[in-house]
């Protein structure tokens, strides 16, 4: 029987839009028997969240940040770093997830310390927000679904939405089993790479509502959460064997991308014009697709984001591998306020040409700016019995471009 409304408690997201710090998954993700992991493809889905009853809340180790104990949450965040070991794993970062040590922050902190790190392989170390939810989807209702996902692709939407709404359309409340709404989400597929993002959402009225008690059926997200082991994740990050370990500082990353920690460069490599790569282009690097956002002045290293925006520099032609080209509709990603989504490459000065245009914007967070452009000089003798005036300059010269 359905408890009164004002005998149970209710899973605000307001609450959590205006509490966000808005400044893989086997190795870090159990999830309960007959519990399958939606994996969102490009369309619509009509999803309906559901929330679970919070066993450890904020304040409490290993409790969800944002809920009290009792509280019904609707989502779960959580930290990981990527990119560790042999394996380029995902690990769960301890620290920012649990309240727990973590020898990658740890090792991080140190580096932040020194003055002469490298800031691109701190903001690579940085841990990267990621969500579980518990979706119902409208067309397999019999599955049992928890969503993982990063913030960025469709949580942040999400909170945008539910921000925007008056307090009488109770977005809020979306989640609720017996007030709640059915979610309609777009995904589409970006331009940047193999995965889906939420370009839409909208709150629908639910053709059906749920039984209170249904939030007794619900897995705990909490306890889905594992972090490796302090030793054995400190061993994966540095790769080191059994043996004792050295001391922190002489085991600093040799290599500007932080996920080749404890590796040196290699020499003689190719060229991205010898395998045919450019900006624009797609490649695959570490079992995941990117997008060559830059190529170095000598061509032999390059600059890939990721689906999350994060960015890794200094990554050798011959580490990518090539995918199929598709020609993008979309402008260019802005970046993020995300401190971690930063990036800059100091190698890549464009050169000014002798040209009647002007020389092409650079963008925002490039440091160099192009060389100023040169009139040229008339010649000395010209002749005096020339017809022909000065070419004129054209005024589709000066067109503006993105």
């Amino acid at each position: 029987m359905a408890r009164n409304r004002e005998e149970r408690q209710r899973a605000s997201a307001r609450r959590r839009v205006e509490t966000h710090d808005s400044g893989g998954g086997s190795n870090y993700l159990r999830l309960p028997d007959g519990w399958s992991l939606l994996q969102a493809k490009p369309g619509k889905y009509r999803l309906d969240f559901m929330s679970y009853k919070v066993t450890k809340g904020k304040g409490e180790s290993g409790g969800n940040p944002y809920f009290e104990k009792g509280e019904l949450a609707f989502e779960r965040t959580f930290f990981v770093h990527r990119g560790i070991g042999p394996n380029q794993d995902w690990h769960l970062c301890a620290a920012k997830t649990l309240g727990e040590p973590c020898p990658i922050c740890e090792h991080r902190a140190k580096m932040a310390r020194d003055p002469n790190a490298d800031e691109d392989v701190i903001k690579e170390l940085a841990p990267k927000e990621r969500q579980l939810w518990i979706p119902k989807d409208l067309s397999d209702p019999d599955t049992n679904f928890i969503m993982e996902v990063s913030f960025h692709l469709f949580g942040k939407q999400l909170d945008a939405k539910v921000k925007s709404g008056d307090e009488e359309d109770e977005y809020e409340y979306f989640a609720d089993p017996v007030d709640g709404k059915t979610v309609r989400v777009n995904f589409e597929q970006s331009d940047r790479g193999k995965w889906v993002e939420a370009v839409d959402i909208e709150f629908r009225a639910r053709r059906q509502s749920y039984d209170a008690d249904i939030v007794d059926e619900m897995p705990d997200l909490d306890e889905m959460l594992v972090a490796t082991p302090y030793e054995k994740l400190k061993r994966l990050f540095l790769q080191t064997g059994e043996e004792k370990q050295k001391d922190d500082d002489d085991d600093r990353p040799t290599k500007t991308s932080a996920r080749g920690v404890g590796k040196s460069t290699k020499a003689g490599q190719k060229t991205a014009d010898d395998v045919g790569l450019g900006e624009g282009d797609q490649v695959e690097y570490e079992d995941e697709v990117c997008e060559i956002v830059r190529v170095s002045k000598d061509g032999t290293s390059l600059t890939l984001e990721n689906e999350d925006g994060d960015v890794f520099k200094a990554v050798g032609v011959d580490e990518v591998e090539a995918v199929p080209k598709k020609k993008s509709t979309k402008k260019p990603v802005p970046q993020d306020d995300d401190e971690d989504d930063d990036w800059e490459d100091d190698d890549d000065v464009p050169v000014a040409k002798k040209s009647t245009k002007k020389p092409a914007k650079v963008d925002d967070d490039e440091d160099d700016e192009p060389a100023p452009k040169k009139k040229s000089a008339a010649p000395k003798d010209e002749p005096k019995k020339s017809t022909k005036k000065p070419a004129s300059k054209d005024d589709d010269d000066d067109e503006d471009w993105d």
